[in-house]
């Protein structure tokens, strides 16, 4: 499915085929919105950064959307907050192998510090922004099983520009209903993210 096709399914079915009242702009905004949607809900995409642990920090990469994941080697490191890390009065300049990542004035950091020695490799897995729909020429930038969801968003879009406010809700409903039911299945066949490490807070 492109942009176009999207457009004319969601148009034909809010009534509005010829886009007399909603116009391409609207719908370009809305399929912007329902991607985004989408991929902060399902994680559909992921890219990722590869480096090594005396690296960090590194600054948030330019397209990230949602963090998902951070591998030390072999091991999975639980995220944590900052404000964790002060309620239980934690050093935060410690140096030593890392037990947690966290994200720090528009960066990602591990805590403890790493060495400067340590050549760990590490791997941090995120879900990139969809690419910026501008015109019909641009690439739907979420997985084609997700296609079908984002026509249901843009016509909940479109049934709330039209102003028919119980069709929109309708609509939003049967997008959430649906998209949960393909978030489930993706969890379910996703195993790739084992986690392989003691519970860090037993050293600390």
């Amino acid at each position: 499915m492109n942009v176009t096709e999207v457009i004319r399914l969601a148009g034909s079915l809010v009534g509005d085929q010829d886009n007399i009242i909603i116009k391409p702009q609207d719908f370009f905004d809305y399929i912007n919105d329902g991607q985004t949607r989408i991929l902060q809900e399902t994680d559909a995409r992921t890219s990722q950064i590869i480096g090594v642990a005396s690296d960090y920090p590194i600054e948030f990469p330019g397209d990230i959307l949602i963090g998902k994941q951070l591998l030390y080697g072999r091991s999975n490191l639980p995220k944590i907050s900052v404000e964790e890390l002060e309620i239980r009065q934690i050093d935060r300049t410690a140096i030593g192998a890392p037990q947690w990542y966290y994200y720090f004035n528009g960066a990602i950091r591990l805590f403890p510090t790493p060495e400067s020695t340590d050549k760990t490799v590490t791997i941090f897995y995120y879900c990139p922004m969809p690419k910026i729909v501008t015109d019909v020429s641009v690439g739907l930038d979420i997985p084609v099983g997700f296609h079908n969801q984002l026509v249901q968003f843009v016509i909940a879009r479109c049934h709330e520009r039209l102003q028919n406010q119980t069709a929109s809700e309708r609509a939003m409903r049967e997008f959430d209903k649906t998209l949960s039911i393909r978030k489930e299945v993706a969890a379910l066949r996703d195993d790739s993210f084992a986690v392989v490490r003691d519970d860090p807070w037993d050293d600390w």
